[in-house]
């Protein structure tokens, strides 16, 4: 298939090229939700369409505060009348902006 048989339309920017594939400066689109489409025609005429949603921002935006932790579950095997404490590490963080509250408090 010839370049020129595939073309690519943002509905805020119109025409944005041919080719299999597309690359472009974000600085070159306007800011806002963008439907990109991409239209390929075969040499009998068919045409196929295919669409997807981008969101073009000159901003990072704020997200808020998200608590991460390394391991979703803890097992403990214990002997029967051990008295070895248990322990365990692992990793909290935020992954998101902002500020986040965290305390630890130690079960009996």
């Amino acid at each position: 298939m010839e370049d020129r048989a595939l073309r690519w339309n943002s509905d805020l920017d119109g025409d944005l090229g041919t080719g299999a594939s597309l690359a472009l400066q974000a600085s070159s689109l306007t800011t806002g939700t963008h439907t990109i489409t991409l239209t390929a025609q075969d040499s009998q005429g068919q045409v196929g369409i295919d669409t997807l949603t981008i969101q073009v921002m000159r901003y990072r935006p704020s997200f808020p505060a998200i608590l991460a932790v390394d391991s979703l579950s803890i097992d403990f095997t214990v002997e029967l009348g051990s008295s070895e404490p248990m322990t365990h590490s692992m990793s909290i963080r935020n992954i998101g902006d902002g500020d986040s509250l965290y305390s630890e408090q130690a079960g009996n």
